[in-house]
């Protein structure tokens, strides 16, 4: 099943006559609007605003291609809306983006190859340190009945929430339920930039905010309840 459809300002001129033209871009263009479905500027704008907060960068990395999209937008689905709060709260300590390796290494050319399912990327010195989750999850079936994908979800958001721990620690004396609070605000009600949360429950989807409907026939799939809202990390045409 198949739906088609990137500093803090510097001390120097020097030192921003260096940063990537994607950058410089998004920092002297006014006009560069992160809602113009141009390649690369909700990235640009989200490093922007994790430079000037102080904050790193996660980004849930969009797969090139379309048929892995539909996957990985689930497993990212399944950790924002289910997470428990000590998985959720270190998202508060960052800037979330969706966005493809394309775009990253053009923003930070040591991002690496291949296609990790989320990166942590620093955005306080060049060139910046990342860490990659390249781990593959364990995936659930369509066919699975909701008791066996359930216990499948649970583990794979438990990988995604313990590998972020590890990346984004919070200080000992951190309000967890507060940070997380904030985290589910700021990603569960609307999407992280660069995508678009959508539903299905095996029988069309149904994009939020979007009079668009990609459809199949009803009865040929079942999605588990944790993983029926997910980002829609395709381009949405025909709007």
């Amino acid at each position: 099943m198949k739906r088609r459809d990137f500093f803090r300002t510097a001390a120097s001129a020097a030192a921003a006559c260096a940063w990537p033209a994607l950058v410089r871009r998004a920092f002297a263009d006014a006009s560069c609007d992160p809602s113009s479905g141009k390649p690369g500027v909700e990235l640009a704008a989200a490093y922007r605003r994790a430079q000037r907060a102080g904050k790193p960068l996660v980004v849930f990395v969009v797969p090139a291609a379309d048929g892995e999209k539909y996957d990985r937008g689930h497993a990212f689905g399944e950790f924002l809306n289910n997470a428990a709060d000590a998985e959720m709260a270190p998202l508060a300590t960052a800037e979330v983006v969706c966005a493809t390796m394309a775009e990253l290494e053009r923003l930070v050319p040591n991002a690496g190859k291949g296609e990790p399912l989320v990166m942590v990327v620093g955005t306080d010195r060049a060139p910046a340190p990342i860490a990659r989750f390249a781990d593959a999850l364990p995936k659930w079936e369509w066919r699975d009945d909701d008791a066996k994908a359930d216990a499948i979800i649970d583990r794979r958001i438990a990988l995604v929430g313990e590998w972020l721990s590890q990346q984004l620690p919070l200080p000992a004396n951190a309000d967890v339920a507060q940070l997380a609070a904030r985290a589910k605000a700021d990603l569960r009600v609307q999407p992280p930039s660069g995508a678009r949360w959508a539903r299905s429950s095996g029988c069309g989807t149904v994009i939020e905010g979007v009079d668009h409907r990609a459809s199949m026939a009803c009865g040929m799939g079942h999605t588990p309840d944790k993983s029926r809202r997910f980002l829609y990390l395709f381009a949405i045409v025909g709007r």
